[in-house]
């Protein structure tokens, strides 16, 4: 929840004030913004909560009340815990969820505002950071100066964060590895350009080779995001994009394969009925490599999906 009280906003070229005057009620849950609630039978959904134009308004959070001692993440030795640097995406991928929490708003936190949480985090013994955001390389700008400020600070971190190819270069990408990123989670989702499209991906694929031999040469490491059943995809793509990324030169250090593949629903629809999806078509599987099982499409359901994304993360071994 952000906040409740008249905010100032940009509409265009306009500023508005969003207004959302108290109402007398029994009920106090009618003057939350952004509320759906019961009020006897009646369904009641009260206006929506503006965003917050400033989030340095907001506190830094008290990181000291959590178990961060506890708190664990696979490659990271020690505790870690992660913090949000930015709130939504300018990019317009169909499948991605941040038009629904953010619509098309983008707002940064100042690099100032970041290094004091980061220092702070520092006092606590927690140096290892993932830079939460929709999109960490939204604002080129801003990322330069975070860099640059943590590197003038001296504040010493190791850090990840996430990123599409095309919203980097290669003087942004050294100097991240220079503030401390050691790997960065790229959105590649398919190598097929016609499901690219569909989705509205916004990228060529080709631009994906330039940014990971960008990150490799600032001694950062990759780990690829890829989605199967996307409108379109067929079992041609999916081989498209598996032979893809093994040219891709993921990083080699990680014991499981540096791949995350989702399956949406529409992986589990027969093309056959419904005109997408995928249809099943014998005994087939997807591998990474040779031991690395990705998915059966033999047996479309989402327990199967779920199996093998465990195997392919852990347990390597095709099943016997």
């Amino acid at each position: 929840m952000e906040t409740s009280k008249p905010q100032h906003r940009r509409v265009g070229a306009q500023e508005v004030i969003d207004a959302f005057p108290a109402v007398e009620s029994e009920d106090p849950c009618a003057n939350i913004l952004g509320l759906a609630w019961r009020n006897g039978d009646e369904i009641v959904i009260n206006p929506d909560r503006p965003f917050i134009p400033n989030l340095d308004d907001l506190p830094i959070p008290l990181h000291e009340r959590l178990p961060l001692d506890k708190q664990r993440m696979p490659m990271i030795k020690g505790p870690f815990t992660f913090i949000v640097t930015s709130r939504g995406c300018p990019a317009g991928c169909k499948y991605c969820i941040k038009h629904v929490s953010y619509q098309n708003s983008v707002r940064v936190r100042s690099a100032e505002n970041i290094v004091d949480e980061l220092e702070y985090l520092g006092k606590l013994g927690i140096t290892n950071i993932h830079m939460y955001a929709d999109l960490f390389t939204v604002n080129r700008e801003h990322v330069v100066e975070l860099c640059r400020l943590i590197i003038a600070r001296g504040v010493k971190i190791r850090w990840t964060c996430n990123s599409r190819v095309d919203y980097v270069d290669e003087e942004m990408l050294r100097l991240m590895g220079q503030a401390g990123c050691w790997l960065i989670s790229w959105g590649i989702e398919s190598a097929n350009e016609m499901v690219l499209k569909r989705a509205r991906k916004g990228y060529k694929k080709e631009q994906a080779f330039k940014a990971l031999k960008w990150a490799r040469a600032a001694g950062i490491k990759n780990w690829g995001y890829f989605i199967i059943g996307l409108p379109g995809e067929t079992e041609a793509s999916i081989q498209e994009t598996m032979a893809y990324s093994k040219n891709c030169r993921w990083t080699s250090h990680f014991s499981t394969s540096p791949l995350r593949i989702q399956a949406p629903p529409s992986f589990t629809r027969s093309s056959r009925t419904t005109g997408s999806g995928l249809a099943p078509s014998g005994k087939r599987s997807i591998w990474i490599n040779r031991r690395c099982l990705i998915m059966e499409i033999s047996v479309p359901s989402a327990w199967n999906i779920g199996r093998n994304a465990r195997r392919a993360s852990g347990r390597c071994a095709p099943a016997r």
